[in-house]
């Protein structure tokens, strides 16, 4: 890494482009003026602004404090993202990309939990690529708030919970939409998806408003809740609040909660100790 910098603050309305809100701690070349997409970052406590401007670094340590990335604002991380109990909010057609070289253990990691992340507005945006996973509440509750239109994509794993008390909230809602690879509950993890919105569990397949599609992917539950509300084309007819579609895979080890439909082609796998409640309807074809 080319440099090692500390978030200070205080000028310019906290603005990431001003190089006086930075502390540069050390540095292999001539003294830059703002971190690269080279750099380790650290950010303990202030806020951030990312406003018209592209901030890079190669790694993150987001311990505290807060970022905004909004109009015109991009936040580039080539490796490894590590969130504290700290706060990450995209909005106004911001975006927050984690790219890095495919097969290394990296991606966005909420460690200590608490933290929350909101993506908030069409346009708004958090991607994690090249085979990177989004791991939330390794050790606390962390949340994921994704509204007004927003998307995340994830090109690997979506782990919610993981460590011996950590959890992770899911909240997809007013016409949004989230992707990934595949999906890992744990420890008590919700994930709710109103009728506007969608997750989209695999690569191939479609979304369905109001839905959990598990598509040619994994969903691996040991302990958690889905739920979200259905949309349904029947005038007249009361619509469950909830529904996964399977068409991929479904490992249940521990106890999961589905609040509404389960249907598709898929087969379900619930392993010794395993529970699965389904509190609507579950389709013949849902077998395993």
């Amino acid at each position: 890494m080319a440099a090692t910098w500390s978030w200070l603050g205080g000028s310019d309305g906290n603005a990431a482009s001003a190089p006086a809100n930075w502390d540069l701690i050390s540095s292999l070349g001539p003294p830059p003026d703002l971190p690269s997409i080279e750099d380790f970052v650290t950010i303990n406590i202030g806020t951030v602004v990312v406003s018209d401007y592209t901030l890079g670094a190669a790694q993150v340590d987001f311990n505290g404090g807060s970022v905004t990335v909004t109009t015109g604002g991009t936040w580039d991380v080539a490796n490894k993202l590590t969130m504290g109990t700290a706060n990450l909010l995209i909005d106004g057609g911001g975006t927050v990309a984690v790219s890095f070289p495919e097969g290394t253990f990296s991606g966005l990691f909420d460690d200590v939990g608490g933290g929350t992340i909101s993506v908030d507005g069409i346009g708004s945006s958090l991607s994690v690529n090249n085979g990177g996973q989004l791991a939330l509440g390794i050790d606390g509750t962390s949340v994921l708030d994704v509204s007004s239109g927003g998307s995340v994509l994830v090109n690997n794993l979506l782990s919610l919970g993981g460590g011996t008390l950590g959890s992770g909230v899911v909240a997809v809602s007013d016409g949004s939409q989230v992707q990934e690879t595949a999906l890992a509950l744990s420890n008590g993890s919700t994930v709710s998806v109103d009728a506007t919105s969608t997750m989209l569990i695999g690569t191939g397949g479609s979304a369905v408003a109001g839905a959990v599609v598990v598509n040619n992917d994994d969903l691996n539950a040991d302990g958690g809740t889905i739920a979200g509300s259905v949309v349904n084309d029947a005038p007249g007819v009361a619509a469950p609040p909830g529904q996964i579609v399977a068409n991929g895979s479904m490992v249940v080890s521990g106890s999961l909660e589905i609040t509404g439909n389960l249907s598709g082609t898929g087969l379900v796998n619930i392993e010794n100790d395993g529970v699965l409640q389904v509190d609507g309807t579950v389709a013949p074809a849902s077998g395993g």
